[in-house]
């Protein structure tokens, strides 16, 4: 598929792309972008919490209003965080009391530690939340360069919780990726598909990769063969253009109403075959393959392991932003990510 750093899918979406694309499928093209209208592919449910919280401080979240934090207990002391946490009485006595402050009011990232804070959770460590050292290291940083409650607040901040993925030696792209490894939650026959392709060009994956992995309509035949099909596209490199062109397909078959054209599975061949870089009998038989049916399989039961209700659903890092989300969100997770690689960003002041 081959993601530029920096360089958007967009740049594919080009009008010789286009009309290509459209003469090979003798249709009409629009000059705009497609566009679909946002719906789920199903209802997210969320949990229910079963004990009330614990009134503490408001916590700045990443649009700037206030809430209060959700985390519970009582707050952990300088002396015993520094106990756990021995470069914190490397700090001057101010930045240590603005780390302990902030560190008792952010909730932890991970579910071994819920409704718990950063704080509480660094006294026992758990081996189930391994992204806690770095949360902690990353606070240390930014706090010794000098910095405001609030601001030390929005880099230790994520809007839900991180899970460890484990590594099912899936396709990466682009495969020399740096430290940022996106994992992105398709239906390709879905209507969210052009707003998730929209957000995508909008991300500056410079140091990053993407994952794809395939969330399909429980019950639906036809849902199923198509992300079997996307599949077995993306397995000779074409699933950015094989995206663009099922964008391209519904943009040209919108309906009177002004919704796009339903894929079917002539349609779907319709799109194969006006790809060129497409080895149409390697194709078929990957398709219909038990490696691909399998990999499938993996993406629904991780999908119900670590509650991914609806598609698209992002992860950044293994930090869960569930449904669909603005390109501004997801790079702000990334630059999150990037103040525990100083190296790459220059300095660690450069928090978003």
């Amino acid at each position: 598929m081959g993601l530029t750093p920096k360089t958007p899918w967009a740049a594919l979406f080009s009008a010789g792309f286009c009309a290509g694309l459209c003469a090979a499928l003798a249709v009409g093209c629009s000059n705009d972008a497609p566009t679909v209208a946002a719906r789920p592919v199903s209802t997210p449910v969320e949990p229910t919490a079963e004990a009330s919280h614990a009134k503490a401080e408001p916590l700045l979240v990443p649009n700037g209003s206030m809430i209060e934090s959700p985390v519970q207990g009582a707050p952990v002391s300088r002396e015993a965080l520094a106990g756990a946490v021995v470069e914190l009485s490397a700090l001057v006595p101010r930045d240590q009391d603005l780390v302990t402050e902030v560190l008792n009011v952010v909730p932890a990232p991970c579910g071994a530690c819920d409704r718990t804070s950063i704080a509480r959770c660094a006294l026992s460590m758990p081996s189930e939340c391994e992204r806690l050292p770095s949360l902690v290291q990353r606070a240390l940083r930014v706090a010794a360069e000098g910095t405001t409650k609030e601001r030390l607040e929005s880099v230790v901040s994520y809007p839900d919780i991180w899970v460890k993925i484990p590594d099912q030696g899936r396709m990466v792209d682009p495969p020399k990726h740096g430290p940022i490894l996106m994992e992105v939650w398709l239906d390709p026959s879905g209507p969210m598909l052009g707003g998730t392709v929209g957000t995508i060009d909008q991300l500056d994956l410079t140091h990053g990769g993407i994952i794809f992995r395939y969330l399909t309509v429980p019950g639906d035949a036809l849902s199923e063969d198509i992300a079997k099909a996307t599949m077995a596209v993306q397995d000779q490199g074409q699933l950015e253009a094989f995206l663009r062109a099922l964008l391209v397909w519904k943009e040209a078959h919108r309906t009177v109403g002004g919704g796009s054209g339903e894929l079917s599975l002539a349609a779907l061949a319709e799109v194969v075959v006006s790809l060129p870089g497409v080895a149409l009998a390697t194709y078929e038989a990957a398709r219909s393959s038990e490696a691909i049916a399998a990999r499938l399989a993996e993406d629904r039961a991780l999908a119900a392991r670590i509650e991914v209700r609806s598609a698209p659903s992002f992860f950044v890092n293994g930090y869960r932003l569930r449904g669909a989300q603005s390109a501004s969100a997801l790079n702000r997770l990334i630059s999150l990510e990037l103040l525990d690689h100083p190296e790459l960003i220059g300095s660690t002041s450069k928090v978003p």
